[in-house]
C-alpha cells in the first residue's frame, strides 16, 4: 500500500448516547476526523430488508492506522453513509493501515 492511493476522503463518524432529565437516551451521531482512504469496489446485490426491496453497494477501505474505528462506526463518503461490516483488520498487525468492508445501503425506487 502506498499512501499516493489514498485519494478518496471519508469522515469518521461515531455514535454518543446521552441520558436526558427523565432518564431517557438519546442517540446522535457526531462527525469526527476526516481521514484520506482507498476504496476499491467489491460487488453490489440487491435483497428484501423490512419489506422495501435494497440495493446494497460493497467495498474495501483501507485507511491509516487508527484506534477509533469499529465495527459500530459509520463513515461518510461523499452523500454515502458507509456501515463498517466486519470488524476492521491491522493486516500486518504493525499497526500501519486498518482494512475494512463497507457497505451502504439505499432502498430502491
Amino acid at each position: 500500500m502506498r499512501i499516493g492511493e489514498m485519494r478518496e476522503r471519508v469522515t469518521i463518524q461515531s455514535i454518543s448516547r446521552v441520558e436526558d432529565d427523565y432518564g431517557e437516551w438519546t442517540e446522535t451521531v457526531v462527525a469526527g476526523d476526516t481521514v484520506s482512504a482507498r476504496i476499491l469496489p467489491l460487488r453490489g446485490s440487491e435483497r428484501l430488508r423490512a419489506a422495501q426491496m435494497q440495493t446494497e453497494a460493497r467495498w474495501r477501505l483501507t485507511m491509516r492506522y487508527r484506534t477509533d474505528v469499529t465495527a459500530s462506526t459509520t463513515l461518510l463518503w461523499g452523500s454515502k453513509t458507509l456501515e463498517v461490516t466486519e470488524p476492521p483488520v491491522d493486516p500486518d498487525g504493525r499497526r500501519r493501515w486498518l482494512e475494512m468492508n463497507v457497505s451502504e445501503l439505499r432502498p430502491n425506487g
